[in-house]
């Protein structure tokens, strides 16, 4: 005759069950806190990109209507763009070693300070470029001649 030990029994005990699954949630707990910063990074990229996306249009806006020697400066001037209102600060600088040049009247150091608003805290982007004036269109000889 065989003499057969007691038999285990299978599966998980409860006491198993609760401590894995304090386990698990004290994991979940410690991991939570790092989506709402990768949300927060995520946001601040994407305003960081619509900036330096506008910052070239405005540039390229303000070039455009560019003809004097002496530009003013703009301040808190309005662009919508990305469903959002952006506001901008542009300052004209002569370009430095620029003196006796005689197109020295022509370009112009161009600094554009993109300002926006969200969740009551004020957020600011400055980018530079160089802009050229336009030039009025030369006479040609037979309209001259008239």
């Amino acid at each position: 005759m065989r003499i057969r030990s007691p038999r285990r029994p299978r599966g998980f005990t409860l006491l198993e069950v609760l401590i894995s699954i304090v386990i698990l949630v004290l994991g979940a707990v410690a991991i939570l806190p790092l989506f709402a910063v990768g949300a927060q990074s995520h946001k601040r990229a994407t305003d960081q990109v619509h900036t330096s996306l506008i910052a070239p249009r405005i540039a390229a806006m303000i070039q455009e209507n560019l003809t004097g020697t002496n530009p003013g400066d703009l301040k808190d001037a309005q662009f919508v763009e990305y469903g959002r209102e952006y506001r901008y600060d542009a300052q004209f600088a002569r370009l430095p070693g620029t003196a006796g040049d005689p197109l020295a009247d022509a370009a112009f150091a161009l600094r554009v300070t993109v300002k926006w608003r969200e969740s009551g805290a004020d957020h600011v982007e400055t980018f530079e470029t160089v802009v050229l004036r336009r030039f009025p269109p030369p006479v040609s000889g037979r309209a001259a001649r008239r």
